[in-house]
């Protein structure tokens, strides 16, 4: 089910705008959006996360109502009045946008490096062995395969009272790499590197 939703939503993104945001559907707008055009080393799901952090990030007020959709029909969301989904509603309807971030292969290298270490070896965190750092900011999530779920995941951040992640994918970042790869333990997981 949450797949034929997630396709639905997909679609509908794609044609007319976000749920409840018909002023997404002006030629012209959506396009904001998309970053990541010319990225021919990126996979059409990694492009498709960083097209979702920049719709949250350029329409929050129609990212909310996608929001609102997704918990709604997600299976990880049991208790349907979280806070944390509360806080994010309501972050998003006074939040002034955000400039889209824009592609960056130096950060995908790191992404790519750290998912693929971590879902060899079933890590999680931050704590890398080999691969080297030099992101400013990192999101990782474990067990969601889909853009939208990804995205959405970091931002509602259940159970983390820091709301680190959400910081970070609505921070003051200008570019992001992101890799999804195989885990061990999770099934997949993906990794966000900002700078």
């Amino acid at each position: 089910m949450l797949s034929s939703f997630l396709l639905f939503c997909s679609v509908m993104v794609s044609m007319s705008g976000l749920p409840g945001g018909d002023s997404l559907a002006v030629p012209g707008i959506l396009k904001k959006a998309v970053t990541t055009s010319d990225c021919d080393y990126m996979t059409a799901d990694e492009k498709q996360v960083i097209y979702y952090l920049n719709v949250a990030r350029l329409y929050p007020v129609h990212f909310s109502e996608l929001l609102r959709t997704y918990v709604a029909a997600s299976p990880f969301h049991k208790a349907k009045n979280s806070n944390y989904v509360n806080s994010l509603k309501s972050e998003l309807k006074v939040m002034k946008p955000l400039p889209p971030l824009l592609p960056d292969k130096a950060m995908w290298e790191l992404a790519r490096c750290w998912a693929t270490e971590a879902g060899n070896k079933g890590l999680t965190g931050h704590n890398r062995k080999k691969c080297k750092t030099g992101y400013i900011g990192e999101c990782c999530q474990y067990g969601v395969s889909d853009p939208l779920g990804i995205v959405m995941e970091l931002m509602i951040d259940e159970g983390i009272p820091s709301l680190g992640h959400r910081r970070i994918c609505l921070g003051n970042f200008k570019s992001v790499g992101v890799s999804i790869q195989p885990h061990k333990k999770y099934g997949i997981n993906a990794v966000l590197d900002f700078k």
